[in-house]
């Protein structure tokens, strides 16, 4: 069978729309807090609000009201101008969050009270034409908890089935084969940062550089290599199951490609953000399979003070 023409990511785009405001990670300088994660109704408050204060801001195009109700943190790091570019991209399109007014949204992964102090939120409101994706971080620098940083995009959704569209399967195969080209990239250079950088923000979060050289470091030993079509460049690639969308509208794609010594087996999940596929886990061979979790704290034990001497 003859191998799928390549395209490159860009001639994947299935929906122009760029994605909203987004500053994160972003760091807290303030010492960690104790407390307790919001209840479900005080977190879909929460989320609701920021969505509509969004909204406003849409409407009328005037941020400084928005920028009045971030995190201290936040307003630290950004201004109202660079807010405003931010989110240009919905303003372009005309995009609106109005209707997630009343809807709960589906939080996925639950949120989660990091040690930092930190509230981490992501889900999405399954409204129409737009499914509104977002991920949201708040922060209670002195009172209520305040976004220190948010990403809003809108995901086009089937009009009959309210969910995502999944790709054709010619579609699925280049967004695969464009990954394994980054990832063959990256065994050859030794260096991760591309098949890093064309992953979605939330990934480049936990995927670190030096987090991605780790686990694939046994791919560099044991000489792999992605095999390339002689006709374009593209790598071969067999899905072992169709493509399939979760209910939250991320898509698998898992399969084998041809390479040496031995062909890869991969699983790679993406999730469309600003009309392109992004990669949000990626494992190879059963390597890198944690990499859009978080880095485990490292376990140091105490040191022992050397006892007092007797006088």
């Amino acid at each position: 069978m003859d191998s799928p023409r390549f395209l490159s990511r860009r001639q994947c785009i299935s929906l122009l729309l760029v994605v909203g405001a987004l500053l994160l990670p972003l760091t807290v300088q303030a010492k960690p807090k104790k407390g307790t994660l919001p209840k479900p109704e005080e977190l879909n408050a929460l989320t609701e609000k920021t969505m509509l204060d969004v909204d406003k801001a849409l409407e009328t195009g005037d941020f400084n009201a928005l920028y009045a109700t971030l995190s201290p943190s936040w307003q630290k790091q950004t201004t109202v101008e660079k807010l405003t570019a931010g989110f240009q991209g919905l303003v372009a399109n005309k995009i609106r969050l109005d209707k997630v007014k009343g809807m709960t949204p589906v939080f996925e992964p639950a949120p989660v009270l990091e040690p930092s102090g930190v509230l981490m939120t992501q889900g999405y409101y399954a409204t129409a034409p737009y499914r509104i994706r977002f991920t949201a971080r708040y922060y209670n620098d002195a009172g209520p908890w305040k976004p220190l940083g948010l990403l809003i995009n809108p995901q086009e959704v089937d009009k009959t089935t309210n969910t995502v569209k999944l790709p054709p399967v010619s579609e699925c195969t280049n967004i695969a084969a464009t990954t394994l080209l980054q990832l063959d990239a990256g065994l050859e250079k030794k260096d991760f940062s591309d098949y890093r950088g064309d992953a979605a923000p939330d990934y480049q979060r936990t995927a670190t550089v030096e987090r991605l050289n780790a686990a694939f470091a046994k791919l560099i030993t044991d000489g792999v290599r992605i095999d390339k079509s002689a006709t374009d460049g593209s790598p071969n690639v067999t899905f072992a199951q169709p493509p399939a969308l979760n209910p939250g509208g991320d898509m698998t794609l898992t399969g084998t490609a041809s390479a040496q010594p031995a062909p890869v087996n991969f699983t790679f999940v993406y999730r469309l953000e600003g009309g392109t596929w992004k990669l949000i886990s990626g494992v190879v061979n059963g390597l890198g399979g944690d990499l859009d979790k978080a880095a485990p704290a490292p376990t140091t034990s105490p040191a022992v003070k050397p006892k007092a001497k007797n006088k």
